[in-house]
């Protein structure tokens, strides 16, 4: 299983420069070993208007 962090995401804004993407929630479940969870994840970007 590939777990995902905001490194995964590439966004670009309006000037072709790569934005940074930042995680705005964390899992706060507790996941037993050998199990998953399927859960929304939340981005945040910095920079110019995509």
């Amino acid at each position: 299983m590939k777990l995902v962090s905001a490194d995964d995401f590439e966004v670009f804004d309006s000037k072709v420069e790569k934005m940074e993407v930042y995680a705005l929630d964390k899992l706060t479940e507790t996941v037993q070993v050998c199990k998953h969870v399927k859960c929304p994840a939340v981005f945040g970007v910095t920079g110019h208007t995509p």
